[in-house]
């Protein structure tokens, strides 16, 4: 019976505080967004166009960062978002050793969700 009331609290608190409204958009934990504008995939070779924004505008001189699977090393890609947010068109081969990426925004301490891609 103690079992039963415990757990049926337990249930109760977790409807109470878990629920939330899905006529939202979700939440994105990180300050920065990080956003595909376009990309053009053939094959082992991507193309993208990539936008960060914190809290909807623009964020001019973010560094993009990649990071590469399966050997989990991150590097900064050396170019900076402009003044409208958006960063240079970025190309990637997957070959043997990479095969798959991930890209990060950051501007200082902040950092942006990850776009993954692997074919």
């Amino acid at each position: 019976m103690k079992f039963g009331i415990i757990t049926a609290g337990l249930a109760a608190a977790m409807l109470f505080l878990g629920c939330s409204s899905s006529s939202g958009p979700p939440s994105n934990p990180y300050p920065l967004l990080l956003t595909t504008v376009s990309d053009t995939i053939v094959s082992n070779v991507g193309h993208f166009n990539f936008r960060v924004t914190k809290s909807g505008a623009a964020v001019a001189g973010a560094k993009l960062r990649q990071t590469d699977s399966p050997s989990d090393q991150s590097f900064d890609l050396g170019i900076k978002s402009d003044s409208s947010g958006y960063f240079p068109r970025v190309t990637i081969a997957l070959t043997d050793t990479v095969q798959g990426i991930a890209y990060q925004a950051v501007l200082d301490t902040l950092t942006s969700n990850f776009i993954r891609w692997s074919p």
